[in-house]
């Protein structure tokens, strides 16, 4: 889930946006409906571009992990795909109940977890 970075990218932008078309979550391969929100992160790391997107789901366990490796130690960084081979819990002990339910959103309620609170 997390690992060591070597460094710093030149470029990390976060944006959540309301999908157009149908995309795949590059964490979970689930299907980001058009009208679901959802994350589209591009990096530019040592010369090499990447643009990943993560569903509602996917980006509030990565937000999770993200405070988790802040505590724990600067240098630590969450995989940006969630797919470094290593468990939650073999990593972090216990999952907390909010993590846990997420695999079990409903679609709607998947495409609507980044929807912009209303000011």
């Amino acid at each position: 889930m997390s690992y060591y970075a070597d460094g710093v990218c030149d470029i990390y932008r976060e944006e959540f946006r309301k999908a157009r078309k149908e995309h795949k979550c590059a964490a979970c391969r689930a299907i980001i409906r058009p009208g679901d929100y959802y994350c589209n992160l591009f990096t530019l790391y040592d010369g090499t571009p990447d643009n990943i997107k993560r569903c509602g789901s996917c980006q509030r366990t990565h937000e999770h992990i993200r405070e988790l490796c802040r505590a724990k130690d600067k240098e630590m960084w969450p995989d940006e795909r969630l797919g470094c081979g290593l468990s939650y819990e073999s990593e972090w002990g216990e999952l907390p109940e909010e993590l846990e339910a997420l695999p079990f959103l409903s679609p709607e309620e998947r495409g609507a977890l980044l929807k912009p609170k209303p000011k």
